[in-house]
């Protein structure tokens, strides 16, 4: 039940985009002068044919589960992200800290404050 404050100070690519996602709604942060960038999952399947064509059935697989949670996770109807990615002609695709917000990658353009309370008790004998 705890709250997660995602930040990219710099950039969030490939997995640290979906990281980025991820953050609780309302403490999700980017940098003004910070990247995201998105893309499809990757694969690098060698061997035999039969070995290719299970790797390559896994991948697209995994390539839209992780669409789907993308999309929820910006709360984007389901293929969202998948239709922005294939418009980029399947290529890496790049997001401003404006876009990231318009789209819902983040709530936030800039820094958080964090403010740390730490209470403590000591017992001396």
């Amino acid at each position: 039940g705890g709250r997660v404050l995602i930040y990219a100070p710099t950039k969030a690519m490939s997995c640290g985009f979906v990281l980025l996602t991820s953050g609780s709604k309302g403490l999700r942060y980017m940098g003004r002068y910070a990247s995201a960038m998105c893309h499809e999952v990757a694969n690098m399947e060698l061997g035999k044919l039969t070995d290719i064509k299970n790797g390559v059935r896994e991948t697209e697989r995994l390539n839209g589960q992780l669409f789907d949670i993308i999309d929820e996770n910006t709360g984007n109807a389901k293929g969202f992200w998948m239709e922005k990615i294939t418009a980029a002609k399947n290529a890496d695709l790049f997001l401003s800290p404006e876009e990231s917000k318009a789209f819902g990658v983040i709530d936030v353009v800039g820094t958080p404050t964090v403010t740390i309370d730490v209470r403590y008790t000591l017992n001396v004998s």
